[in-house]
């Protein structure tokens, strides 16, 4: 920034898609060097936000001091996905106080579909049901134990393949690569997918060598169980046809 001289904005996910969580004094100290330079933080928390990562309703709460802060706060914030509970098309910027007030008076354009007075209401009905069912200590708590069961049943069984066991709450990365040379083992991952599709498991892949498990919040342990007995006996049939 001091280079440039005229970065209007950082715009990033706090939390990287291939489950990499920077540590809590990067993203303390962008947001230390955005209030120097006068440039803005705008967090892209599409993918995580709204209770996902166990801490707090946004993922930037991780990155909390204590108890008693509230995180990173960026300047604006923008959500999607999950706001419509999984059903409808839903997404909102939220943005400080005095952002607010110095473009109330300011069109930003007008669209058909803005503003829609149903989807709203279905996003109020989502934030309702995250915090009457406590969703967010959910993911955290089978968050861990899946960690903790991914980590168990499958890194000493196919220790050669599975490189690195991550994430955060209900978002669970299980990185594939050759320990021996650290290539990828994206053919195998293609694989691995295709088969637990078979089984009934539906999942992403990213960076190629990625599994990604980024289930409903409403998921139970037994159904979590169930999709790392798939995970498990796929790598397994996948693996020895290698």
């Amino acid at each position: 920034m001091e280079k440039e001289g005229d970065v209007a904005a950082v715009i990033a996910e706090p939390i990287r898609w291939g489950g990499y969580i920077p540590p809590k004094e990067y993203w303390r100290r962008i947001r230390q060097i955005c209030d120097e330079f006068g440039a803005l933080l705008i967090f892209d928390e599409i993918p995580f936000s709204l209770g996902r990562t166990g801490h707090g309703l946004f993922a930037c709460n991780f990155y909390h001091e204590s108890s008693n802060d509230d995180g990173i706060s960026p300047d604006v914030l923008v959500l999607g996905k999950g706001l419509g509970g999984g059903i409808l098309p839903l997404s909102a910027v939220i943005m400080r106080s005095e952002f607010n007030d110095a473009i109330k008076d300011i069109a930003l354009g007008h669209y058909t579909h803005e503003k829609n007075p149903l989807l709203c209401r279905a996003g109020l009905a989502t934030l309702e049901f995250i915090q009457t069912h406590n969703l967010v200590a959910h993911s955290k708590t089978l968050g861990d134990w899946t960690l903790r069961q991914c980590t168990t049943q499958l890194s000493e069984k196919y220790r050669s393949i599975i490189y690195d066991i991550r994430g955060i709450g209900l978002f669970v990365c299980i990185e594939l690569r050759d320990q021996h040379t650290g290539d990828k083992l994206s053919d195998l991952t293609d694989r691995v997918m295709y088969e637990c599709l078979t089984r009934g498991l539906s999942f992403k892949v990213t960076n190629g060598n990625v599994i990604v498990l980024c289930p409903p919040l409403i998921v139970t342990q037994e159904q979590m169980q169930q999709a790392i007995d798939i995970i498990d006996q796929s790598i397994d049939k996948c693996w020895q046809n290698h």
